[in-house]
C-alpha cells in the first residue's frame, strides 16, 4: 500500500517556512512515471498535488523509502509506542499563589502609580489654568499700562504744545513791549529834542538848565492858572 511521507529540506534565507518534498513510496506501477514513458500524466498529477500542498515537488516510487525523521517507534505488539508525559506539580500551587500575589501587588502598584500620575496631571492642569489666568491678568495690565502710557504721551504732547504756544505768545508780547518801549523812548527823545530846540539848549550838555527852565515854566503856568481863576471869580 502506498505511503505518503514528507521530506524536509534545508531552509533558505528567503524561506518563510521549511521547504519539503512529498515522497510517495510503495506505489503501484501505474501511478509511477519513469523516464522514457510516453505518458507523463501520472507525474504531472503528482507534481500538481505537491504544488497545491506547498511542496517543492513529489517523488513517486514503487520502492520503500525510509526517512529517519518520520520513523515511529513500534512496541512488541506491533503498534506505535505512545509516550505519556506526566507533569511535576510539586510546589505548583505555591508558585501559582506567589505569581498571583505578585501580579496583584504589581496591579496595586500600577493603580497607585496611575492615581499618582492622574493626580499629577490634575495638578499640572490646575497650575496650567492658574498660569493662564495670571498670563491673562498680566496681558490686561500690560494693555492698561500701554493705554495709560499712550494717554500720558498724548497729554504731555498737548501740554508741550500749550507751553510752546504760551512761550510764543510771551515772546511776541515781549517783542511788542520792547517795540512799544523803543517807540515811546523815541517819541520822548523826539519831544525832548523839540523842547531843547525851543529853549535853545543842548539836552546832553545843558541838562540842569533845561530842568530849571522847565521848573520856571511850571511855576509860570501855575501862576497863570491862579490868575485866571481869580479874574473869573470877580
Amino acid at each position: 500500500m502506498a505511503r505518503l511521507q514528507i521530506l524536509e529540506l534545508p531552509e533558505g534565507v528567503d524561506d518563510a517556512r521549511a521547504p519539503f518534498v512529498l515522497v510517495v513510496d510503495q506505489c503501484e506501477n501505474r501511478w509511477v512515471s519513469r523516464p522514457g514513458d510516453g505518458d507523463a500524466l501520472a507525474s504531472e498529477l503528482w507534481q500538481q498535488a505537491a504544488q497545491r500542498l506547498g511542496a517543492r515537488g513529489a517523488v513517486v516510487t514503487p520502492e520503500t523509502v525510509e526517512i529517519p525523521a518520520n520513523e515511529v517507534p513500534v512496541g512488541p505488539d506491533g503498534y506505535p509506542v505512545r509516550l505519556r508525559v506526566e507533569a511535576d506539580l510539586d510546589g505548583f500551587r505555591e508558585q501559582v499563589a506567589e505569581a498571583r500575589e505578585e501580579a496583584q501587588r504589581k496591579l496595586s502598584d500600577s493603580e497607585t502609580l496611575g492615581h499618582e500620575l492622574l493626580q499629577r496631571a490634575e495638578n499640572a492642569e490646575g497650575r496650567s489654568r492658574a498660569m493662564e489666568v495670571q498670563r491673562n491678568r498680566a496681558n490686561r495690565r500690560a494693555e492698561i499700562a500701554e493705554a495709560a502710557a499712550a494717554n500720558a504721551k498724548e497729554l504731555m504732547g498737548r501740554r508741550t504744545r500749550t507751553l510752546r504756544e504760551r512761550a510764543e505768545r510771551a515772546e511776541r508780547s515781549e517783542r511788542d513791549l520792547l517795540t512799544h518801549i523803543e517807540e515811546s523812548r523815541s517819541r520822548d527823545v523826539e519831544r525832548m529834542d523839540q523842547v531843547t530846540d525851543a529853549l535853545g539848549l543842548d539836552r546832553l550838555r545843558d541838562w540842569d538848565e533845561i530842568v530849571r527852565a522847565l521848573r520856571v515854566y511850571r511855576g509860570a503856568s501855575e501862576l497863570y492858572a491862579e490868575t485866571r481863576t481869580v479874574k473869573g471869580g470877580e
